[in-house]
C-alpha cells in the first residue's frame, strides 16, 4: 500500500508544535546591550534560542536581526549582544566555533561548496571542519556528470575504504544550487549536522518547502525538501485531498508534517476505502480487522514477528528462527478511535513516538521477549498454550503459506542459487487463535531497543553461516534457525522435445472368438467383390472405346486414299483429320 502521510525516515520523533514562548528573562546584572558567549540551544529555519551562563533561561534568536548570519546548528559557540526592550533578543551574533574534525562527522549529513573538481574528483569546503574533504565520482556514481566548481552541493562523510591510512570522501553528493558566474559569491545554505542521540527526521510542524529533482511529482504522489530538514518528504493528493490541481516541479508550499506508518491504516467505512482505492495505480490489500485480540501488558494490543529463512526452493526448505518477539501498542486497545494509531498498530517506529516511550523501560519500550511472552500465556491459559498451539499453529501457517507461492518463486532463473530471509508478522486472539497479518520480504533487522539487540545479530550471523557453511553457534547463545520443513525433489524435465522417445506397442481391440466373426468377413469379402467388378466394368469399357477410336481412324484413312488417288495421304486434308481424331 502507498504509505500514508509517511516521511522519508520514519523514524523522527514528536515535538510540540505552535508552542507560545514568554520573554526571555536574563539576570539582574546583565543589562542591553551586555556582550555574552553562549551556545545555540535549538534553531530551525530562521529562528532558534541561545543559552549562556550570563543568562538564565535562553535568549530568541533571528537571521533577520543578524543579517549575514548563515543557519545555525545547535550545539555551536556564538558571540551576541542582548538587545531589546520589551523582548530581549540576541544581536551581532557571531560564530565562535563552528568546525569539527572529519572523524567526528563520520557518517553525518553536510553541506559545503565544490572548491576545486577536475576530471572525475575534487574537493569540497564546508563551514563543518575546516580544510576540504575529497569527493570523487567512484563513490557518486549516480550524479551521472562531474561536478562544477562552485556547486552547493549535500553529503555524507564517509571513509575512503580504498586507501590503508585514515582517509574520508564525500558520498551521496546531492546538488542543492549549481555554481553561478555572478560576480558574487552564493550565500551557502548550512544543513544542521545533526546530535548523534536525535533523529534527523522532519518534526511534526509546519514547513516550507519546494519540490526538488527531475520528476519529483507524477500521478498522485512525490517528495518535497525543505531546509528545515535533511533529506525528503514523502507528499501524496490521498492526505491533501483539499488540493484542487496536482502539484509540479518546483511549487513553493507550506504544509505539517505528520508521522505515518507506512504500513497500513483502519477504516470502518466502506466509502472511505472505495474512495482510496478507486483511479490509483498501485495496489491495495484489504483485510478484515481482527476486533477481538488477545490484550496484553494491560490492555494493550500486539503482534509476533517471527523470521523465517528459505534456503532452496526444490526441494523447499524452511528454517524457523528459534526465538521471535512481540511488538507492543502503546496505549489500550480501544474500538472508539480508528484513527489513533498508538492503540491499533504496533510498529516501533511509530511507538517511540509516543511520549512515554523508554527503550530501558520493560513496559515502554513496547517490545516483550519470547520467554516473557510465553509466561504470560501460561499464567492466562493455565498451560503452556505457547508450545502447544500458538507456536505450532504460526508454523504450519508458514510451510502452507510457503508453499502456496513454491511455483511462483521457483519460475526465477536464478533459484537453484539463492535464498531468502523473511518476517512473518502474526496476530493471536483471545481465544488463542494465530492470525497471519502479512510477510515482510525485507525484514528490518536494526535493533531499537534491547529486544532486539539480542537477537537481530545472531539472526543475521546465522543467516550468513547457514549460506556460507560456516559454524556460528559459539557466538549466537542458542539462537539458531532451526529445520522446519523439507518438501521433495522435483525432477527438472528437459527444455527440448528432442529427448523424448516413445516406447510400446500398438493397442489392437481384443479378438472376438466363435461363429461371430462370420458375418463380418462375409461382409468384408462382399465389399471387396463389389470393388473389383467396378474396376472390371470400367476397364471393359475403356477397351470398347478405344477400339471404335481407331475403327474411325481406319475408315478415314480409306476414304481419303478414295478421295486423292495415289497422292500422298500426308495432305493438309488428313492432318486435319487426324488432328480431330486426336482432339
Amino acid at each position: 500500500m502507498m504509505p500514508h502521510k509517511a516521511t522519508a525516515d520514519e523514524t523522527g520523533e514528536l515535538h510540540a508544535v505552535d508552542v507560545a514562548r514568554s520573554n526571555s528573562t536574563v539576570q539582574k546584572d546583565t543589562k542591553e546591550g551586555q556582550t555574552c558567549i553562549g551556545k545555540v540551544k535549538s534553531f530551525r529555519g530562521e529562528w532558534g534560542f541561545i543559552t549562556s551562563d550570563s543568562l538564565e533561561g535562553d535568549v530568541f534568536l533571528h537571521l533577520r536581526d543578524n543579517p549575514g548570519l548563515p543557519p545555525l546548528s545547535p550545539g555551536e559557540t556564538v558571540e551576541f549582544t542582548v538587545g531589546g526592550s520589551e523582548r530581549l533578543h540576541a544581536e551581532n551574533v557571531r560564530l565562535l566555533r563552528r568546525t569539527s574534525p572529519l572523524s567526528e562527522l563520520l557518517g553525518q549529513i553536510c553541506s559545503g561548496t565544490v572548491r576545486k573538481f577536475s576530471g572525475e574528483w575534487g574537493f569540497i569546503t564546508s563551514p563543518h571542519f575546516d580544510g576540504d574533504v575529497f569527493v570523487g565520482l567512484r563513490s557518486n556514481r549516480h550524479l551521472g556528470g562531474p561536478l562544477v566548481t562552485g556547486d552547493i552541493v549535500e553529503f555524507r562523510i564517509t571513509r575512503d575504504v580504498s586507501k590503508e591510512k585514515d582517509t574520508f570522501e564525500a558520498s551521496n553528493v546531492r546538488i542543492l544550487s549549481p555554481a553561478t558566474h555572478a560576480t558574487t559569491s552564493p550565500v551557502l545554505p548550512v544543513l544542521p549536522v545533526p546530535v548523534p542521540s536525535r533523529s534527523r527526521s522532519p518534526r511534526k510542524a509546519r514547513e516550507m518547502a519546494t519540490l526538488v529533482g527531475k520528476k519529483s511529482f507524477r500521478g498522485d504522489w512525490g517528495f518535497v525538501i525543505s531546509e528545515s530538514f535533511a533529506g525528503d518528504l514523502f507528499v501524496g493528493t490521498r492526505s491533501n485531498g483539499h488540493l484542487s490541481t496536482s502539484l509540479k516541479e518546483g511549487d513553493m508550499i507550506s504544509f505539517r508534517v505528520e508521522i505515518g506508518s507506512g504500513k497500513a491504516e483502519v477504516e470502518n467505512d466502506l466509502d472511505r476505502i472505495l474512495r482510496h482505492s478507486r483511479g490509483k495505480s498501485c495496489s491495495y490489500v484489504c483485510q478484515k480487522y481482527i476486533e477481538n485480540p488477545l490484550l496484553i501488558g494491560g490492555a494493550r494490543k500486539h503482534d509476533i514477528r517471527q523470521w523465517v529463512m528459505v534456503t532452496a526452493l526444490n526441494p523447499l526448505t524452511i528454517y524457523f528462527f528459534s526465538e521471535c518477539y512481540v511488538k507492543l501498542a502503546a496505549e489500550d486497545y480501544s474500538l472508539d478511535d480508528f484513527g489513533d494509531r498508538f492503540k491499533h498498530l504496533t510498529h516501533t517506529v511509530i511507538m517511540k513516538n509516543h511520549p512515554n516511550f523508554n527503550p530501558d523501560d520493560e513496559d515502554w519500550r513496547c517490545q516483550w521477549t519470547q520467554d516473557r511472552y510465553r509466561s504470560l500465556l501460561s499464567e492466562k491459559a493455565g498451560y503452556d498454550v505457547w508450545n502447544d498451539k500458538i507456536r505450532p499453529a504460526m508454523q504450519k501457517i508458514v510451510v502452507n503459506s510457503l508453499l502456496s507461492v513454491a511455483e511462483v518463486l521457483s519460475k526465477s532463473e536464478n533459484h537453484s542459487c539463492s535464498f531468502q530471509l523473511f518476517g512473518y508478522d502474526f496476530m493471536v486472539d483471545d481465544e488463542y487463535n494465530v492470525w497471519l497479518l502479512e510477510v515482510n520480504d525485507i525484514p528490518m533487522l536494526k535493533a531499537s531497543g534491547p529486544v532486539t539487540s539480542r537477537l537481530c545479530d545472531p539472526c543475521l550471523r546465522e543467516a550468513l553461516g547457514m549460506i556460507f557453511d560456516v559454524d556460528t553457534s559459539p557466538k549466537n547463545e542458542g539462537l539458531r534457525f532451526e529445520l522446519l520443513y523439507r518438501g521433495p525433489e522435483i525432477p527438472k524435465l528437459p527444455k527440448t522435445a528432442l529427448e523424448f522417445s516413445v516406447d510400446g506397442r500398438k493397442l489392437l481391440p481384443k479378438a472376438i472368438p466363435g461363429p461371430a466373426r462370420a458375418p463380418s468377413l462375409r461382409l468384408s469379402a462382399r465389399r471387396d467383390q463389389e470393388l473389383q467388378d467396378l474396376m472390371d466394368k470400367r476397364r471393359l469399357k475403356e477397351g470398347k472405346e478405344q477400339q471404335e477410336k481407331e475403327r474411325q481412324l481406319r475408315l478415314r484413312r480409306s476414304l481419303a486414299k478414295k478421295l486423292l488417288g495415289g497422292k500422298s495421304i500426308s495432305s493438309p486434308c488428313l492432318e486435319n483429320l487426324k488432328d480431330r481424331h486426336v482432339d
